[in-house]
């Protein structure tokens, strides 16, 4: 298991910038009309976020320190789409 500085990285360095690339797909113009296209994009990060919100859950015990860096990070992401 990683140790919890390099989680914090994982989920500010890897987690946001791949939800902001995944939103950023579905507002570009050629793809916004597209709706199964968005539809597959929207799925995509929605079981993102599930599988993430599950295997905090299931390590809450050893995960618990950045538990909270993880929602505040969807939190941001929430708050800027």
């Amino acid at each position: 298991m990683f140790d919890l500085s390099f989680w914090r990285e994982i989920l500010s360095q890897v987690f946001l910038p791949m939800l902001e690339d995944i939103d950023l797909a579905i507002e570009t113009p050629s793809r916004k009309n597209d709706k199964k296209e968005r539809t597959f994009y929207l799925n995509t990060m929605q079981s993102i976020v599930d599988k993430l919100n599950r295997f905090f859950l299931n390590n809450v015990e050893k995960m618990r320190p950045v538990i909270s860096s993880y929602i505040d990070i969807v939190f941001l992401f929430m708050s800027t789409t």
